[in-house]
């Protein structure tokens, strides 16, 4: 009865002579009683399959059905008492190879390459080549003569950017063979700029801005920002591309060290380099400032402060102390430059109207230092002064670890406001002690070291400076007493690349403000000052050592890159088997890593269909590249099981761990071979057989025929039977000899009834 809706799986595999399944190979599966066809293609691993329902005039119990594949078949019978049917093995010689096995390319859109593509046939034949990547020309098809090399040109022609893989067929009537493609395309780049730049440079082109910040003698350190907004700090090493993004790169050269370099700066689309920014020197970047604070531009010679502030913009006034106190005012709103007095470029970030607070970056023409102060020490008007100037005086006497009182007055008018700069170091500042001026007063607190004579001097808005020589000290003070005890400390010695470092200053126990902090690190050396909880903070931004110094203390650190660690779902791979790689950190986290297998990037599992040495590298920013070699052995065949004892006339079953190319010698010559995982054969002469598969030596056993009691009964039952039927002949040869003639003749006759 014919079924033709019922599912009835037919599957099998497409295998070459060393039994690796061969993918991509068309098969066909034909009814031979209704000629029916189905057709499909193998997997990756040379499986194919079938459903029997499919055939267009359905099938029915024993139909035989023939599958074939590269010129090879075998028939099946349908046999409804089973659910399915797995064809045997087809195996297609292998009798083309094709180098190299594989190509990886990187090329550039619009660029061209031939690559050369050999073959090798076993037999004068036609192949047929294809592509499933289109930027790719070859010729249809090749003849190839017997064991002659012939040439085969692939033109690849990329016109659009982009990771491309896929695979190159070649087909003949025996074989067919596929090499994979990878090939990565990057766009055209266009030259934006090659000149000479400096640290605090900028270079802008569309929405891009990339300033230099930093110029050593092997990198150039710069910013990337797109619409104002940073979106990439990288270093560029000399005579290297670095991409910044995806769209532009940077090559750097001829680094002068704090000088200058030169920067060729190149992007994905044709962009006009505009000029150099006027505002280049950044004072401030993303700084908060409350209504509350004033902006303290070079000790006192401009001030600006925000005043009002609304959801869209900020009111600012301003002080110029050297133009004789000239104020004024100005609107900033966010999204558009505001310049104030020719000098300074402001641009809002953000308003926080119900903190008082407002976010900005200012920009100037010119180098100036700045500070945030209290507006109610804003001078926004002259103070009064006198014929005689301003005066100094000392109540009390200097003293280490002392706290003195100055006096500055105008005449006998007290200043309101100003600074006492005096000529005594800060050990843990290494700058100039320093009291502000209050009303006429100004409290110091001198350090467990001084000596006199000391030298003081005044700086009051709208007053020439003025000094005084103070030689009044106590007899202590010309003690040198004994420095105090700094500690830095961290709370690890090893940081990762990436990681904040927090370095935490004590003095005589007590973490301090204000202490100067240099950071030396590999690439440039720097100050900061400790906050109010005693710590200064940086970032671990290259590889190396680290040391923080205040006083004669000083701290190393180390910094490091992170490691990889590859695992892998079988650290042992086989052949044909899938095996997935995971990448971690030494904690434990998956990290997301390019992967790449021989050089070959690689997504997802892998499979490895040659044997052969392997290597898996794992890359990731802020990582030491990590590599992990395997060896994949070749699948050998082996006896799974097999006769203990062979014996004449007896057929003898070996199954193998794989089909296999074997053959059975006696005394040196072949009696038997094929393909296949079981074999039989039956021992029919004494001797020395020998079972080969694919080239190596299974088993050897000699069978010697002997004559044993075992062996020689079937021989005396046969003499004894003989003996029988002779005695019985005998004695009825006798019996007719003594019968007279007349009586065997009416015995004779008797039958027939005459």
């Amino acid at each position: 009865m014919i079924n033709v809706s019922a599912t009835y799986p037919i599957f099998g595999r497409v295998i070459n002579s060393q039994g690796y399944g061969i993918p991509d190979v068309n098969v066909t599966a034909i009814n031979i009683r209704t000629g029916d066809a189905l057709f499909t293609t193998t997997n990756n691993y040379g499986f194919y399959f079938f459903d029997a329902s499919n055939f267009q005039n359905g099938f029915q119990d024993g139909d035989s059905i023939k599958i074939e594949a590269g010129g090879q078949f075998k028939i099946v019978t349908i046999n409804m008492s089973q659910s399915q049917i797995q064809v045997p093995d087809i195996v297609i010689l292998n009798q083309l190879t094709v180098s190299p096995p594989s190509i990886f390319l990187n090329l550039t859109v619009g660029s061209s390459i031939t690559f050369p593509i050999v073959l090798v046939s076993q037999t004068s034949q036609t192949v047929f080549i294809s592509s499933d990547i289109d930027f790719i020309s070859l010729p249809s098809s090749k003849f190839v003569h017997a064991n002659i090399p012939e040439t085969v040109l692939a033109t690849i022609t990329p016109d659009e950017a982009g990771e491309y893989s896929g695979k190159i067929k070649f087909t003949t009537p025996t074989s067919i063979v596929s090499i994979p493609v990878t090939i990565n395309v990057q766009g055209i780049f266009y030259k934006i700029t090659d000149d000479w730049y400096e640290e605090d440079d900028t270079i802008s082109f569309g929405d891009y801005t990339i300033r230099i910040i930093r110029i050593s003698d092997d990198y150039v350190r710069v910013k990337l920002y797109e619409n104002d907004e940073l979106i990439k700090s990288k270093r560029c090493y000399s005579d290297e591309i670095t991409y910044l993004n995806d769209h532009i790169r940077v090559k750097a050269y001829n680094l002068i060290e704090d000088e200058r370099a030169r920067l060729l700066v190149e992007a994905d689309e044709q962009y006009q380099l505009e000029e150099p920014e006027e505002f280049k020197y950044i004072i401030f970047e993303n700084m908060p400032i409350s209504t509350d604070e004033v902006l303290d531009f070079d000790y006192g010679k401009f001030y600006l402060y925000p005043v009002a502030l609304a959801d869209t913009g900020v009111r600012f006034n301003y002080c110029n102390v050297e133009e004789g106190y000239k104020q004024g005012s100005v609107n900033c709103f966010i999204d558009s430059d505001c310049i104030v007095n020719d000098e300074y470029l402001i641009r809002i970030i953000s308003i926080h109207r119900d903190e008082g607070k407002v976010t900005l970056t200012i920009q100037s023409k010119n180098r100036h230092l700045a500070t945030i102060a209290k507006k109610a020490l804003l001078p926004l008007q002259k103070q009064s002064q006198a014929k005689g100037g301003l005066s100094i005086s000392m109540i009390g006497k200097v003293a280490p670890n002392k706290k003195v009182i100055f006096t500055v007055t105008d005449g006998n008018y007290p200043v309101k406001q100003g600074t006492l700069i005096f000529d005594v170091e800060d050990p843990l500042t290494g700058e100039p002690l320093t009291a502000d001026i209050a009303e006429g007063l100004a409290t110091v607190k001198f350090p467990e070291t001084v000596e006199c004579p000391i030298v003081v001097t005044a700086i009051v808005p709208g007053y020439p400076k003025a000094t005084q020589v103070f030689t009044s000290c106590s007899e202590e003070a010309l003690i040198y007493s004994t420095k105090p005890k700094i500690e830095i400390l961290t709370d690890k010695n090893k940081y990762f690349i990436g990681d904040d470092v927090t370095f935490i200053v004590k003095v005589n126990g007590k973490t301090k403000k204000d202490v100067n902090v240099e950071i030396i690190t590999p690439s440039e050396t720097f100050n900061k000052k400790t906050d109010e909880d005693g710590e200064v903070r940086i970032t671990c931004e290259e590889a190396g050592d680290i040391i923080a110094k205040a006083g004669n203390v000083e701290k190393k650190i180390s910094c490091i890159k992170k490691e990889l660690v590859i695992t892998l779902s079988n650290p042992n791979p086989q052949l044909d088997e899938d095996v997935y790689v995971t990448v971690r950190d030494t904690s434990g986290n998956i990290v997301n890593a390019s992967i790449t297998l021989n050089g070959i990037p690689i997504q997802g599992p892998f499979n490895i269909q040659m044997p052969g040495t392997y290597t898996l590298k794992a890359v990731a920013e802020g990582y030491e590249p990590k590599t992990l070699t395997f060896t994949v052995e070749p699948r050998i065949p082996s006896i799974v099981s097999a006769p203990s004892k062979f014996e004449f006339g007896k057929e003898a079953t070996i199954e193998l761990n794989k089909p296999a190319d074997w053959k059975i010698l006696l005394n040196n010559d072949v009696i038997a071979q094929g393909h296949s995982k079981i074999i039989r054969f039956t021992p029919i002469k004494s001797g020395t057989y020998t079972l080969i598969a694919d080239d190596a030596e299974l088993l050897t056993t000699t069978i010697e025929q002997g004559l044993s009691i075992p062996n020689l009964m079937p021989l005396i039952a046969l003499a004894i039977v003989i003996a029988i039927v002779v005695i019985i002949k005998y004695r009825k040869e006798k019996e007719e000899l003594s019968t007279p003639k007349a009586e065997k003749k009416e015995e004779e006759i008797t039958p027939y009834g005459l």
